[in-house]
């Protein structure tokens, strides 16, 4: 017999997502006014909110294959 699974419980869909930030720094804005960063991995990053020169803690939400898009989670130096 086995146990019944309790939701919640360790591994699986229900652990909560780990959070990877990284720090970049906004080079340009693109055309939709979002601005232009180069992410660790190379591929460049549209952050909105930003200007060029902010340095910014961002948090990836979608990601394609040669582009991403972040969200702001810390200025932490203002362009």
């Amino acid at each position: 017999m086995t146990r019944p699974r309790i939701p919640g419980g360790r591994g699986g869909a229900s652990s909560p997502a780990r959070i990877e930030a990284e720090v970049v720094r906004i080079r340009s804005l693109g055309s939709g006014g979002e601005g232009v960063a180069t992410g660790a991995d190379g591929r460049v990053l549209f952050v909105p909110g930003t200007a060029p020169g902010d340095l910014v803690r961002v948090q990836r939400v979608a990601s394609q294959r040669r582009f991403a898009r972040a969200r702001v989670l810390a200025v932490l130096e203002p362009g």
